[in-house]
């Protein structure tokens, strides 16, 4: 197995007023279930963009949000080099 990459970019916004809204995502593994990494951690708007480097295995995504929309894009890079 060789190693996985992504460009995971968020957005949160139009936040409930009056209420501080919460969003997080985290990175869980397919097979055994148990979060691998936690991505993003965030209270109210924002936005940005995390790299990820990991085993090439599946995943999934756990978002856990209040009070906020929220938007999530999820990217793979290929590798040049292994693809020759």
């Amino acid at each position: 197995m060789g190693m996985a990459q992504w460009r995971v970019k968020w957005k949160t916004g139009n936040q409930t007023p009056g209420a501080i809204g919460k969003f997080a995502l985290t990175l869980n593994s397919t097979v055994s279930g148990r979060p691998l990494n936690q991505l993003i951690d965030q209270d109210g708007p924002g936005e940005g963009i995390n790299y990820i480097s990991d085993d090439s295995r599946p995943y999934y995504l756990v978002v856990d949000s209040s009070d906020l929309d929220w938007t999530v894009t999820v990217e793979q890079s290929i590798n040049s080099a292994a693809a020759q």
